[in-house]
């Protein structure tokens, strides 16, 4: 074998370009690059050594935004003391960009202030080791595509939109890997109906904004330490997430394939996507979280006193109780922003809810069947109650008023019964004083009868529904007999700021408040005035005026 051949780069040198250096090398051979700037792009077709003399001396600057900087496709190539930049052109280029490579070696870079820093594609047994990944911010600092096996130790990504990411990716080794200042600092994602995507090997030498990273994969009987950053358990059992304060990641908690555990007292300061996700996990149960909630082919759990909208998809015979839905900010599977948001579900029970604000609606069901709703108030959103798709659910004894368009949507649905519940003052209030829709009807008939609507004339009723009589396509609203006042089966709606619930405001409820905001007794949604989730002397502020008469308290 032929040894190995040293090519040097740089002003003075054989070769003033790292492309004609690499152009003339052989396999195995090494190329030395002297400080300087470079502006161009390099493909790396052969086995070779790429040694900048360091990151703080040699940077290569891309010839044009729409090209990699260094496009590896051969094995074996080792790549160290470079910066890297202006890769800019689109959502898949990269500084260094491996494309179906194995035994490869990136160190002591600095890829930055591209669209990618360091992008995998399909490859494998790689080593990436003490790269800074910074302001990379259209996409990722580091990203694996469908790449196993390799090992990341010792880098640093921040202000990147993610700074990594492992996608359809498995078996990867993590360690001491710095996380701080991305959109979204660290992400696993892959199929749903795959285990394998999610197997890696992370452990809590690794951190996003300075606190560490728990990935568990095949453990049972055990807690999360509180001082965690992010959490995603894989195929375990019987684990405690309690107590946590979590930020800036897509998903804070994720529990894939686990069972028979509990996510408790989690608060999420900013999140886009859902703090807290379960997919393929049963038996779990989610208790007094501040933070959106999504279950994705789970059954059999338990949501409860969260504040915080929730989604379910393809998941079945779950229980949501005394949840609070309020102002929910991420959006849900149709781009809108609902409070309780499912979709292909059967089976759920949904009760005690409280559900308000919401830009569109508060309870949306879409080809879900076989659900329950009882006792839940919902108000003040877009729409209150809508049904798309959905058959044989049961929705009795609910709170549904003051939504600005309708009441109830009900769209190619069958065979629902919606009775004894509360449907009032939805939709644009009329010079009469009525209001024009409480339920908007599609084309098939509805059973709605012994609700009240808010009043017990006839013709108020039936002008504040939109069935045949408005449209040949919808089908009749069967509303008679009504119910002649409000149904008792119903809770009555809170009132914002009763905090010792005895139906008024006064300033003993200010009292309470602002021991509560001081930390002296337990807090009580009712004392959320301002609803930010929080309770503050604010609060207790705004009760005192509203008791004064100077403000409304909605």
């Amino acid at each position: 074998m032929a040894s190995a051949v040293e090519l040097h780069v740089g002003s003075g040198q054989t070769y003033s370009t790292i492309r004609g250096a690499v152009d003339a090398a052989g396999d195995g051979d090494v190329i030395i690059v002297h400080a300087g700037s470079y502006t161009e792009h390099v493909r790396v077709a052969k086995r070779l050594t790429l040694l900048g003399e360091g990151a703080d001396v040699v940077t290569v600057t891309a010839a044009v935004t729409s090209e990699h900087i260094f496009y590896v496709t051969a094995d074996y190539v080792n790549i160290s003391g470079f910066t890297v930049t202006a890769a800019t052109g689109s959502s898949w280029i990269s500084g260094f960009y491996l494309d179906n490579v194995e035994h490869c070696n990136i160190s002591d870079n600095n890829a930055s202030n591209n669209d990618n820093g360091i992008h995998l594609s399909h490859s494998s047994d790689n080593i990436l080791m003490n790269n800074t990944v910074n302001s990379n911010n259209d996409c990722y600092g580091i990203e694996l595509y469908q790449s196993s096996n390799n090992t990341l130790i010792g880098n640093t990504a921040s202000n990147n939109r993610y700074g990594i990411e492992l996608y359809h990716s498995s078996n990867n080794t993590l360690q001491n890997n710095t996380m701080s200042e991305n959109t979204y600092n660290f992400n696993v994602d892959g199929s749903s109906s795959s285990l394998s995507d999610y197997i890696q090997n992370v452990d809590t030498s690794n951190t996003v904004n300075g606190k560490p990273i728990y990935y568990w994969v095949n453990q049972k009987d055990k807690q999360i330490s509180g001082d965690a950053g992010f959490v995603e358990v894989v195929n375990s059992t019987n684990i405690t997430v309690r107590n946590l304060i979590l930020t800036n990641n897509s998903l804070e908690v994720v529990f894939l394939w686990t069972n028979n555990s509990r996510i408790e007292n989690v608060t999420i300061d900013y999140t886009q996507k859902y703090g807290i996700y379960l997919s393929r996990s049963s038996n779990n149960t989610l208790t007094n979280n501040n933070c959106g909630i999504s279950l994705s082919g789970s059954s059999d759990n338990i949501l409860a006193n969260n504040n915080c909208g929730i989604q379910l998809s393809g998941s079945n015979n779950n229980t949501l109780e005394n949840n609070i839905a309020n102002s929910v900010q991420i959006r849900d599977m149709s781009g809108g922003r609902t409070g309780i948001f499912v979709y292909g579900s059967d089976n759920n029970n949904f009760s005690g809810n409280m559900i308000s604000d919401n830009w569109d609606y508060g309870i949306y069901l879409g080809s879900s069947n076989n659900n329950y709703l009882e006792k839940n108030t919902v108000h003040l959103n877009k729409c209150g109650i809508s049904l798309y798709d959905a058959d044989k659910n049961i929705i009795s004894c609910n709170w549904v008023y003051n939504n600005r368009w309708s009441g109830f949507e009900v769209s190619d649905s069958r065979d629902n019964m919606i009775e004894y519940n509360n449907i009032m003052s939805n939709g644009q209030l009329q010079s009469d004083g009525s209001y024009d829709c409480n339920f908007d009807n599609g084309r098939y008939d509805v059973e709605a009868r012994n609700n009240y609507w808010g009043t017990t004339n006839l013709t108020t009723i039936d002008a504040s529904i939109y069935d045949d009589d408005e449209s040949s396509y919808s089908g009749v609203v069967k509303f008679y007999p009504p119910a002649d006042g409000p149904v008792p089966c119903a809770p009555g709606p809170e009132i914002h700021g009763d905090v010792n619930h005895d139906g008024k405001l006064s300033t003993a409820d200010a009292v309470l408040a602002l021991q509560m905001a001081v930390g002296s007794i337990d807090t009580d949604s009712a004392a959320d005035v301002d609803s930010d989730g929080k309770i503050t002397s604010l609060d207790a502020l705004m009760i005192i005026q509203a008791v004064a008469g100077n403000i409304e308290i909605g």
